[in-house]
This record gives C-alpha cells, structure tokens and sequence, in this order.
C-alpha cells in the first residue's frame, strides 16, 4: 500500500525509497536530494582530481592516501577504486565509531577489493592497500 499524498504521517508512508521502488529512488535523485538509507558522496571528481587519482592519470609512483572521516566509505570506494591495481599504493582510513568502522572496512573490501576478510592466510598485498584505524584525534 503507497501513499499518494504529500505530508504522510507515518514512518512507513514518509520515505517511500527504502521500499526498494526505483522509480521514487530516481525521482528523490533527480531533486538534488539523499534517499534515505542510502549516502551519496559529494565533491568526488573534484577529491579524486586534487589527489591526482582521476582515470586518465598514469598512478605508477608510491601513493598514501589519508581519509580522516571514513563514516559510511563512500570517498574511500572511489579512492580504492582508483588505486587497487596500483602497485605501491595505500588508503589509510580513520573514524572514532568503533561499531561503524568494522561494517565499512568489511563492506569496502567486499564490495571494491573482491575481499571477504583479511585473515592469516591473506597476503601482505592484500592487508596493505586498506587499513580502517578506529581513533578519534580530539
């Protein structure tokens, strides 16, 4: 059951994206707008291009990469993805919640680096490219 109307009073009515319909999904998207559940990232050509990560840029010589708010890692995905086949270079990413960070390293590098886990049997390579450090600076 949809609502149709504009001001819905319950929850379920309210954010009509999270039912999975793409059509409301792509229209809260056309509006400029987050749907909700969901983090959309913003500035990433302009970080990726500063940080000479863009596609066309050759990325030969070593390279550490610091994101200081990795939240839900949607910088760190673009970032990732433009470094992983990289032969030196690395993502370092911190952020203070310690529930947060262990779902977003373990969906970066499921989702981007192909990885289910990083354990004994895991390559240097492998545990290298990625780290998430659970720290809060202030």
């Amino acid at each position: 059951e949809r609502y149709s109307g504009r001001y819905p009073k319950n929850f379920k009515h309210k954010y009509k994206e999270m039912q999975g319909d793409e059509e409301t999904v792509a229209k809260v998207l056309s509006k400029g707008m987050t749907p909700a559940g969901q983090h959309v990232p913003i500035m990433v050509r302009e970080c990726l291009h500063y940080m000479g990560l863009e596609d066309n840029q050759p990325k030969s010589d070593p390279m550490l990469v610091v994101d200081c708010t990795l939240g839900y890692g949607g910088h760190s995905s673009y970032i990732l993805k433009q470094i992983m086949n990289s032969t030196d270079a690395r993502l370092i990413a911190f952020d203070q919640d310690s529930v947060e960070i262990r779902k977003t390293e373990e969906r970066l590098r499921k989702s981007v680096l192909g990885q289910t886990a990083i354990t004994a049997d895991s390559s240097e390579e492998d545990t290298n490219i990625f780290t998430a450090v659970n720290q809060n600076f202030a």
